[in-house]
């Protein structure tokens, strides 16, 4: 049965794609997610702003704690994009520097800026790992403060 619905999948992709309309990607992909016993339905407006809003805190407790410079740039990013779009962003750390490119648009100049300064100076601490380069707390917290002083 999965490998039927493997396939019946894929030709619903390729067929939505190939008209490029998301209505019947759907319409095609609801009898396929019922016969591999997947039950699709949407979220409530409440419950989704209650995840959304858990997550946001969530990332907000672990940026309060974190000392790694590298973390603390990443959770920033995923933090101002939640803020700027209201949707929450889970990705790898490899994707910072097209989180911050995005967030260029979005947020104030001197924030994108900051957040510049820190990736090149996290960029650099990771390069030159052998080297003594190292980030002050002042800049870690500098980055927080970002976040940080808006919530409370």
């Amino acid at each position: 049965c999965v490998r039927v619905c493997v396939c019946f999948v894929c030709n619903c992709c390729s067929f939505a794609f190939a008209l490029q309309d998301l209505a019947d990607f759907f319409a095609c992909l609801e009898p396929v997610a019922e016969r591999c016993q997947l039950y699709l339905k949407k979220m409530d407006k409440k419950r989704e702003r209650q995840i959304v809003f858990n997550h946001k805190h969530a990332l907000l407790e672990s940026l309060r704690t974190e000392t790694d410079p590298a973390l603390v740039l990443h959770l920033a990013c995923l933090l101002l994009f939640q803020k700027q779009t209201g949707c929450m962003l889970h990705a790898p750390g490899r994707c910072v520097p097209q989180i911050v490119q995005f967030l260029q648009l979005h947020v104030e100049p001197e924030v994108h800026q900051k957040l510049l300064d820190f990736q090149n100076k996290v960029v650099s601490l990771l390069a030159n790992a052998a080297e003594e380069t190292s980030i002050s707390t002042e800049e870690i917290s500098g980055i927080r403060g970002l976040l940080i002083s808006d919530d409370q």
